[in-house]
């Protein structure tokens, strides 16, 4: 299982569109795993479930799924101050696996100020956005690690 996380601080209250992106890149061990469950959970900094302001935008092309979030914000609170998606692999049983390792790495996009529109595409080292605007960006990473 894989764990990419976020959390703002808790007095930044600036959500707008277009939604931020996120993905957990994967190297697939030359076949050896293959994605299983995706998990989603955010919330804003008083821990009030806003889970529902997350979703999935593509399940994962080569392992490596692009979730999306809708960083709004209501009362001064950003929503999605923070949160994680996890994804969770597993081994198919190919042959030549034995000694295979799972690559991962996490990557969010949060931008702001610009359009609705967005696409989105993430493989091993690559994660790649495009907007129908030109909005702020600022792009955190883990770095990637082999399990």
């Amino acid at each position: 299982m894989v764990t990419g996380s976020w959390n703002f601080r808790d007095n930044y209250v600036n959500g707008s569109n277009p939604d931020d992106v996120a993905t957990v890149q994967s190297n697939l061990g030359g076949g050896c795993f293959r994605t299983g469950s995706l998990v989603r959970k955010a919330a804003d900094y008083a821990g009030v479930d806003y889970t529902g302001q997350t979703y999935v935008d593509d399940g994962g092309v080569n392992g490596s799924p692009i979730f999306g979030i809708r960083d709004r914000t209501s009362g001064f609170k950003l929503l999605t101050d923070n949160g994680y998606f996890k994804v969770t692999y597993n081994k198919t049983g190919a042959s030549n696996c034995g000694s295979a390792k799972l690559g991962a790495q996490f990557q969010f996009e949060h931008n702001q100020d610009g359009t609705a529109g967005f696409s989105a595409s993430a493989a091993w080292g690559l994660f790649s956005i495009s907007y129908s605007g030109a909005p702020a960006k600022l792009r955190k990473s883990t770095s990637a690690s082999y399990l």
